[in-house]
């Protein structure tokens, strides 16, 4: 996997951060296929995490709150590892 960093202005987490005028963005790329990103106001105290590469939180992407997600794969995660 590749990881690509770039800083834009006029991204939707400008206007809504309050604090900053531009946006850090990281894509992701496997074998030349773009497989995602994600973005961050590019401030140095962020409280929060990172959005999908458009602003979206995880809750507006996924429709489930990040703790339920969180859990869903520890329980998987442990079943994988479970030998």
């Amino acid at each position: 996997m590749t990881s690509y960093r770039a800083t834009v202005k006029g991204h939707y987490l400008d206007a809504v951060s309050n604090q900053a005028d531009q946006t850090n963005l990281f894509l992701y790329v496997v074998d030349g296929e773009w497989i995602g990103g994600l973005s961050i106001p590019d401030i140095d105290a962020l409280g929060g995490g990172a959005h999908s590469i458009n602003g979206e939180t995880f809750e507006e992407v996924h429709d489930q709150p990040v703790s339920d997600w969180i859990e869903a794969f520890e329980i998987e995660l442990d079943e994988l590892t479970d030998f």
